[in-house]
């Protein structure tokens, strides 16, 4: 998949900004599963400007329908279509976040969304994209623990799957920087919970918005999350999970050869 994904994509999308009338901008928030990426939208979603739009299915519902195979059909789209498929997105959010006005961002939190960048960016070339990243044995263990579903993270019960896994998605996420390095950025989950605001400060410029004090409130809001971090992001900030693999790191073989085997560098894990 990876290989295919950066095969059909090799270079940055050339098309010029969208010329369309006045609407919100999409925000993609992607990354590993169990990588922050609800907390990142939990505390997006108290600046004044941001709809929280939750797991928006309407690219994985694309590539696995009328684009299959994907990537392979990325090939036949020529800029009508591309620009068709950009409208119909739009609506469809227009349809589910009413309120969402002018000048507003609707963030889409679909981690998986990372494997697909390169068509994110050929529908909407000013997107930008929000990137949670975590550390790799925190996150490989995160998934292994939790009761995730199968069909959607077929990997999750094998901790060498994990690592292979996890491994793939740092290559494929260092070729979507190297195309598009201005419009993703790296929001890094253990050092927002060890100091936040510099964390915060950095997201906000990213997105050209100033940073207002309401985002660190994000465990008292109460907006629906559906996911598997639906009780941690109704907590304040805590660091406990960061780190946390040093409790099981006898059982983590598996995971931390098959990081390495991927290129993966590690942290030091002696005792």
């Amino acid at each position: 998949m990876v290989d295919a994904m950066i095969a059909a994509f090799p270079a940055a999308a050339s098309k010029p900004a969208e010329s369309l009338p006045a609407g919100p901008e999409p925000l993609f928030v992607c990354g590993m599963f169990r990588s922050g990426s609800t907390l990142v939208e939990q505390v997006l979603a108290g600046h004044p400007r941001m709809v929280p739009g939750g797991e928006i299915d309407w690219m994985l519902r694309l590539v696995a329908g009328p684009l299959a195979p994907f990537p392979a059909s990325f090939a036949r789209l020529d800029d009508g279509a591309i620009a068709r498929l950009a409208a119909e997105y739009r609506a469809h959010v227009a349809r589910l976040f009413p309120q969402a006005g002018p000048g507003d961002f609707v963030t889409d939190k679909r981690p998986d969304n990372f494997r697909l960048i390169g068509l994110v960016k050929r529908l909407f070339p000013a997107a930008k994209i929000v990137h949670s990243v975590r550390d790799p044995l925190d996150t490989g263990l995160s998934v292994y623990i939790q009761h995730l579903h199968l069909r959607a993270v077929p990997y999750a019960s094998d901790l060498a799957a994990i690592g292979h896994y996890y491994a793939q998605y740092r290559r494929l996420m260092a070729h979507w920087k190297a195309l598009y390095p201005a419009d993703i950025h790296d929001f890094d989950y253990d050092a927002f919970v060890r100091e936040p605001r510099p964390a915060l400060e950095a997201l906000f410029a990213f997105l050209g918005l100033e940073f207002d004090e309401r985002v660190l409130d994000f465990h008292t809001r109460s907006n629906t999350v559906k996911t598997a971090s639906y009780w941690q992001v109704r907590k304040p900030l805590y660091s406990d999970a960061s780190g946390r693999w040093r409790r099981y790191a006898h059982h983590l073989a598996p995971l931390r050869q098959a990081l390495r085997a991927g290129g993966v560098a590690l942290p030091d894990d002696a005792g």
